[in-house]
């Protein structure tokens, strides 16, 4: 649509508010309860702008097309001065000072020119210092509703209301008691979002008076979900962690670990520098010796047993681009497949069922593909715990409508907010999924033509038909009648439906125990088919079982003459205290300190 703001013309897209087309404009307005990653609250007043003769609020306003805005004229700029004058008079004299000057809020009086001095409240409203991480002012909240509704839209915890009337009203933990108390989960999101300063973290640098910390850009790596980081340091010390909200696939939230748990950047246990043994000990070295040492090693490793003689194994908490780093090292420079990855551990079974079933070992939908889902099916996984971030956008999506199906034996996190909660025992999955596919087949409730398009084998195997409901009634201790209409006559059945899996089980009994690992191991890494099928393990399997470990014998000090450890975490293992040699590898927040 077009839409003329002050003389100049843009383009915004269906369904953009005002407020959106004004800034495709290059024009700023203040906005003091509006935050893109929130639903528009309007409440503020302080976006006004005149459209189509009418003064309204742009955030909440829907662009037409062929509007006309005007933004910048002397009655408007009065009019979001008085209420920002409005907002700011009953706050304490110091809500303007330097010790919170660089806050959004008194960003927007230095433009409309409102000076401090406007701030007359009384205060004594009181703090709460209770939580670990976050601090709150109660004099310096204005009640717009962010945070709340940061807590409720982007995380889902409803930890946080607004309570008191009038100018009175402040934010509050949910329970009505301490706020360490309330069901905060630590996401920051509510401090990320406070347009005030009168919620803030520890060391977050606030202030007229704070130097401007740098900024770098960064993946978290404390699980595979990704997010994108703002690191902000000063002097080479991490000060604080913040969420980009450009973010691809976090889209400005965090969870607690990838926002707060930096404090072991300051710890003396970190590595820093390579180490190398000698006499003995572990001593630091340059690192031009430590390469030169490694390529060495590696060198008399290849020369002596060839290039197989060489294994690498990779974290699951590195970007795709280390991974494929270290395979195409392998490959290339060291000429071997011997590849593998920390997650095969637990996803070996997963990634030989997906491979089978869509030729890819991953999941074959995004993040993304969530909001477009009308009907979720959770097996086996908690990403509340796990992937917090995955896990609050799937609870935003149910919150927003979409039907639930939590098929796991444990009350996970989102089996609260589930519409069914199917609670196989351990070791049924495979009866539970053969009869829910029973149903889907029996009663015509298979999308044919999606099969005809998309499946390459027999979509109807006679030996699902077998399958029959009453197995899978057993398998959930629940009627046929319940599972009947838990499974094919779910009310989302026709929607648009997507499947999130942590461990789903194979079909074949564990008698191929043998075949699935030669053909799962590797695959987490980049690389081809061939590759795949060459792949042969270079340790044998006992190697990585508790049991034999627990009587004894050390597999590591009893293994490979030539043994590098590269860190990921922040200090030294227990394992890497038998290395020959021991460099720092990445940490969760890379890129950002020495």
């Amino acid at each position: 649509m077009r839409v003329d703001v002050d003389g100049v013309t843009v383009w915004p897209a269906d369904g953009a508010s005002l407020l959106t087309a004004v800034r495709s404009a290059g024009v700023e307005l203040p906005t003091l309860c509006h935050d893109d990653r929130l639903t528009p609250m309007g409440s503020c007043r302080t976006c006004l702008v005149r459209s189509g003769g009418n003064v309204v609020a742009a955030c909440v306003t829907p662009a037409a097309d062929g509007a006309v805005v005007e933004v910048v004229s002397d009655d408007l700029r009065a009019l979001r001065r008085e209420a920002v004058e409005l907002i700011v008079s009953v706050l304490p004299p110091y809500a303007l000072g330097d010790g919170v000057g660089s806050g959004e809020l008194a960003r927007i009086c230095h433009s409309l020119g409102i000076a401090p001095e406007t701030a007359q409240g009384r205060g004594g409203r009181g703090r709460d210092d209770t939580h670990p991480y976050v601090r709150l002012d109660r004099d310096l909240c204005i009640a717009c509703g962010r945070c709340v509704r940061m807590c409720s839209e982007v995380q889902g915890t409803f930890a946080l209301t607004l309570v008191g009337r009038g100018s009175d009203t402040v934010v509050a933990p949910g329970t009505g008691g301490a706020w360490a108390d309330s069901d905060c989960v630590a996401c920051g999101g509510c401090v990320d979002t406070c347009p005030t300063g009168a919620l803030t973290e520890p060391g977050l640098p606030f202030g007229a008076d704070a130097a401007v910390p740098a900024r770098t850009r960064t993946t978290c790596g404390y699980c595979g979900v990704g997010c994108s980081l703002e690191v902000l340091t000063r002097d080479g010390q991490v000060t604080a962690v913040l969420p980009d909200h450009d973010g691809a696939v976090n889209h400005g939230h965090a969870c607690v670990k990838g926002r707060f748990a930096h404090g072991f950047l300051r710890s003396p246990e970190r590595l820093t520098r390579p180490l190398l043994r000698r006499d003995g000990r572990l001593e630091p070295v340059s690192w031009a010796e430590a390469l030169g040492h490694v390529a060495s090693g590696l060198r008399a490793a290849v020369a002596e047993g060839g290039p197989d003689a060489v294994a690498a194994i990779s974290s699951s908490r590195a970007t795709n681009e280390e991974n494929y780093l270290i395979q195409k090292f392998m490959r290339v420079a060291i000429g071997t497949n011997n590849i593998d990855n920390c997650s095969r551990l637990c996803h070996a079974p997963s990634a030989a069922g997906l491979t089978a079933a869509f030729g890819l070992s991953g999941g074959t939908d995004t993040f993304d593909d969530v909001e477009r889902a009308d009907c979720l099916l959770l097996v086996g996984a908690n990403p509340i715990e796990a992937h917090p971030v995955v896990g609050a956008r799937l609870l935003q999506r149910v919150l927003r409508g979409a039907r639930l199906i939590v098929a796991d034996p444990r009350a996970v996190g989102l089996a609260r907010y589930a519409d069914v909660h199917l609670r196989p025992r351990p070791g049924t999955n495979v009866a539970l999924f053969h009869g829910l596919a029973h149903v889907l087949l029996a009663e015509g409730l298979i999308d044919e033509e999606f099969l005809r398009r998309r499946a390459a084998r027999n979509a109807h195997p006679g030996d699902v038909r077998s399958r029959t409901r009453e197995r899978a009634a057993g398998a959930v201790d629940r009627g046929r009648r319940r599972v009947r209409h838990r499974s094919g006559r779910h009310p989302g059945r026709r929607s648009p439906g997507c499947l999130s899996a942590r461990r789903l089980p194979g079909a074949v009994p564990v008698r191929d125990g043998a075949p699935r690992r030669r053909r799962a191991a590797g695959r987490v890494l980049a690389g081809e088919r061939r590759h795949l099928r060459q792949f042969r393990p270079p340790l044998p399997t006992g190697a990585f079982r508790a049991g034999p470990a627990g009587r004894g014998h050390d597999r590591l000090r009893g293994r490979p003459r030539h043994c590098l450890g590269a860190r990921r975490g922040p200090g030294l293992p227990d394992a890497g205290r038998g290395a020959g040699r021991m460099r720092p590898g990445g940490t969760p927040v890379r890129g950002t300190v020495p």
